[in-house]
């Protein structure tokens, strides 16, 4: 004898109900940000936080794309509001989205903000302060080459530091392991397609 199928609790559909609506309700706060002011900026990473605890880190893309937004964007702001949440004091220097982002890629994001606050450095300049300061540690400290894992500290030559779209800054330890990594970079970029770049990414 067939057992007859058992109902699906009603509990149950209710809290995926509550869930189905909480997740509309998000979708639509990132739908009517406006992806070029640096508050808005802010909050489009708080939401991608929320929606990571509440649904899991690979609903974070599906949730971008319901909301017609470029995952190189959201990932972007997501990682800021990782790194300076939304109750960090750091919110509340003045400082544009750029410089957020910028600070928010170093070990000493406080002291980056106060540095770029007495000096009234624009983002380019905050920018290439923190590069040069992490280009000289890459090589007091023997940090890898990117391409063949030498150590900086070793190579005798000067090094090759830059960075790619939106991503980190890379290191290699001569100009010829810098050429064999952009070959290879574009190789993949052309299998893959090329991410698009946070609109935000350089403003001043």
């Amino acid at each position: 004898m067939l057992k007859e199928d058992i109902a699906f609790p009603a509990a149950a559909t209710a809290i995926i109900d509550r869930q189905r609506v909480r997740w509309q309700a998000l979708i639509d706060q990132l739908n009517v940000l406006d992806l070029k002011e640096t508050e808005n900026a802010l909050t489009m990473g708080d939401l991608f936080v929320l929606i990571e605890r509440e649904f899991g880190a690979k609903s974070m893309k599906e949730a971008a794309a319901g909301a017609n937004i470029a995952w190189g964007t959201a990932y972007s702001r997501y990682r800021v509001s990782k790194k300076i949440p939304k109750d960090s004091p750091l919110r509340e220097r003045p400082l544009s989205y750029a410089q957020f982002r910028a600070i928010a890629d170093t070990e000493e994001p406080e002291e980056w903000a106060d540095r770029c606050m007495a000096e009234q450095l624009s983002t380019s300049q905050l920018m290439e302060a923190i590069r040069r300061e992490g280009d000289g540690q890459a090589v007091s400290t023997g940090q890898p080459c990117i391409q063949c894992n030498q150590s900086m500290a070793d190579s005798g030559e000067t090094i090759v530091a830059f960075s790619i779209g939106n991503g980190k800054r890379a290191r290699c330890c001569n100009p010829e392991c810098a050429l064999a990594y952009f070959e290879e970079y574009v190789r993949e970029k052309d299998q893959d397609g090329e991410e698009e770049q946070d609109p935000l990414a350089d403003q001043e």
